[in-house]
C-alpha cells in the first residue's frame, strides 16, 4: 500500500471497515470474474447507499447513463471501476476510473457555483477544489479529504514513467475506489442529486 493510500485510509475508514477493505481487496487480488466472491465487494458498496459501481452493468458495453447528461461520467466511471475489479484489471485503473466520479462532481459544483460551464471546464482537478474552497462552498475537512485523494489519482493519471517506480497494488484500487464513492456521495448531497441517499439492487448482468 501506497504511503498517499495510507492518508486516505485514515480519512475516511474506521477500524471494522480497514479489516473489511483488505478482505475485498485479496477478492480484487485472487478472484477473477467470480461473482459470488466478488458479491461482498458490492453488498459493502451497497451499504454505503446513492448509485455505485454495485449497481452497474458488468458489461461496459451497456451505457444506461447517456441520459444522466453532465451527470454521464459521473456515474460511467464507477461502471468501468468495477469491471476493472471484476476482470482484475491493474489498480491503476481502478483509481483512474474512480477518480473521474469526483473530478466530474467537482467540476459539476463549479458549474454550479460561477459563470463556468461544466464542458468549458478544462482546469486541472487542484484548480477547481481551490476555486471551491476559497468560495467556502466546500467545508475545510472535506477539501482535505479531496485533496488527500487527488495526491494518488494524479500519480495514477499522470505519472506512467516505469523509471519512477509509480506502482500500485490491489489495496490501493479498493481503498481509492471506496474513498471516493464516501466523498462522492457527500458532494452529491451538496449538489441535492436524486441518488445520494437511495439504494438499488446490486447488478450481475
Amino acid at each position: 500500500m501506497r504511503k498517499e493510500t495510507e492518508i486516505i485510509l485514515k480519512d475516511n475508514f474506521n477500524y471494522q471497515e480497514i479489516i473489511l477493505l483488505n478482505e475485498l481487496a485479496n477478492i480484487y487480488r485472487s478472484k477473477i470474474r467470480n461473482t459470488i466472491y466478488h458479491e461482498k465487494i458490492w453488498k459493502y458498496d451497497q451499504s454505503l447507499k446513492g448509485l455505485g459501481g454495485y449497481a452497474c452493468p458488468l458489461n461496459v458495453i451497456v451505457n444506461p447513463f447517456n441520459q444522466f447528461n453532465e451527470y454521464r461520467n459521473v456515474f460511467r466511471s464507477l461502471q468501468y471501476a468495477r469491471s476493472d475489479m471484476y476482470i482484475g484489471s491493474r489498480a491503476r485503473f481502478v483509481i483512474t476510473d474512480s477518480g473521474l466520479h469526483i473530478e466530474s462532481l467537482i467540476k459539476i459544483l463549479v458549474s454550479k457555483n460561477s459563470k463556468l460551464k461544466f464542458i468549458k471546464n478544462t482546469r486541472m482537478l487542484g484548480k477547481n477544489i481551490s476555486f471551491l474552497s476559497d468560495k467556502n462552498i466546500l467545508e475545510y475537512k472535506l477539501c482535505y479529504k479531496i485533496k488527500h485523494l487527488t495526491n494518488l489519482y494524479n500519480l495514477a493519471k499522470h505519472d506512467t514513467d516505469h523509471k519512477n517506480n509509480i506502482t500500485f497494488d490491489y489495496d490501493d484500487g479498493i481503498i481509492f475506489y471506496f474513498a471516493c464513492r464516501k466523498i462522492g456521495n457527500e458532494l452529491l448531497k451538496i449538489l441535492d442529486h436524486h441518488t445520494y441517499n437511495k439504494s438499488y439492487k446490486i447488478s450481475f448482468k
